[in-house]
């Protein structure tokens, strides 16, 4: 018997493999990178006594003499603020010091308090009822004058009088429990501000990369002015606006800090790397929890942290908690510490050819990602496919011959 051509079937296999062939496209792998500088700043904490007086060469009994007392706030952060008032009365020695009479009644130096906006702590001090905000003075003085009292005899004329002003002022957001005055009422509490308005990141494309909207400075908006045992909270809006959907990912870099002293680099070393630790937080998920440099034990930010596959529009919000130690002092006052993040968007695309140049001084670059290329992975699928069916087809070919035989 003739034996029956076996080309048709060959070329049916043949055929189908082509197509498989045909219909798989290579797809390259990027990453397009944006990274900015955000930082943290300590407060300067500062103020001081302002007065209105012109010391008279003498006071008569029932004579009053104007003193005006206020504080005014000289630093960049509120501040709550107490004074203290002496009443002494004296004589000058030959040097030119004064010495105190202890024989002398001090309280015949008579001055009428404000009781506005000043309270009687009835422990020495007189508190100012508001938080002072940075730059202003007290709305109302603590004193305006004094009149020495009409009953003070002939072993008064001729005295000196002293009226010494002493000031304490401590940070509005949280410090006043360090004068244990929290259940008196007597002045008012602080919230501060702890959650700022949020700033953004938005990835273009892969040809324009990433939009990162500061806020006047940074991403840390909120984290400026900040006070030992302070709390600070800031949301980051991650966004994608290009047409593709791509993973996004976070990681902190190592960078150089402001020129400043030795001293200072030290201090700043200290801030980043102990005493400044943030929380960072999606969806109620944690994925970092340490010094703000990112280098914590174990969860180290300085590996890439994936913050999920964005959709083309889709958006994100992460929510930074930013926590300062009480233990701090005020060496650490008016220091800069300086913090890089690098977000990445990866994605692909078919194979064409990837650029491997980032922009001269930019911030944002495509890079290409050494990792196996998924189409040649369907390809070989592909390839095993089409030889199973051709065995296959062959050997129901060779069954179907013999039983013909």
């Amino acid at each position: 018997m003739k034996k029956k051509k076996k080309l048709p079937v060959i070329l049916v296999l043949l055929s189908v493999f082509c197509l498989l062939a045909a219909s798989i496209t290579a797809y390259a792998s990027w990453a397009v990178t944006g990274s900015t500088n955000n930082f943290i700043g300590m407060a300067s904490f500062k103020n001081e006594i302002t007065e209105q007086y012109s010391q008279p060469g003498s006071v008569d009994p029932s004579q009053e003499v104007t003193k005006i007392v206020n504080v005014k706030n000289t630093g960049n952060v509120a501040s709550f603020v107490r004074v203290q008032i002496e009443k002494q009365i004296g004589d000058l020695d030959g040097n030119g010091v004064f010495v105190k009479d202890e024989s002398l009644d001090p309280e015949k130096i008579l001055i009428t308090f404000n009781n506005t906006m000043w309270a009687d702590g009835h422990d020495g001090y007189f508190y100012y009822r508001e938080a002072l905000e940075a730059g202003e003075t007290t709305k109302e003085p603590l004193m305006e004058s004094f009149v020495l009292s009409a009953d003070a005899g002939n072993a008064y004329k001729g005295k000196q009088g002293h009226i010494i002003v002493r000031m304490e002022s401590v940070q509005a957001e949280g410090g006043a429990d360090i004068w244990n005055i929290s259940d008196r009422k007597i002045i008012s509490s602080y919230k501060g501000t702890s959650v700022s308005e949020a700033t953004s990141v938005t990835f273009l494309g892969k040809d324009k990369g990433f939009d990162i909207e500061k806020s006047q400075t940074d991403l840390f908006a909120s984290f400026k002015n900040l006070t030992p045992g302070c709390s600070r909270t800031q949301e980051i809006i991650i966004r994608n606006t290009s047409g593709e959907e791509v993973e996004i990912t976070l990681h902190a870099e190592p960078v150089d800090q402001e020129k400043m002293s030795a001293e200072q680099l030290a201090l700043v070393e200290q801030l980043i790397n102990k005493y400044a630790v943030i929380r960072i937080t999606q969806d109620g998920k944690v994925l970092y929890e340490g010094p703000v440099s990112g280098t914590a034990e174990g969860n180290n930010m300085r590996r890439a942290a994936s913050l999920g596959s964005f959709r083309s529009g889709a958006s994100e919000k992460l929510v930074v908690k930013l926590e300062l130690s009480p233990e701090m002092d005020n060496q650490y006052m008016d220091l800069l510490g300086k913090i890089r993040w690098v977000f990445t968007a990866k994605g692909e695309d078919a194979a064409t050819p990837v650029s491997t140049d980032t922009p001269s001084g930019g911030t944002t670059g495509i890079i290409p990602v050494k990792t196996g290329d998924p189409g040649m992975a369907v390809f070989y699928a592909a390839l095993l496919s089409a030889s199973a069916l051709f065995l296959a087809a062959a050997a129901a070919a060779k069954m179907k011959e013999r039983k013909n035989g």
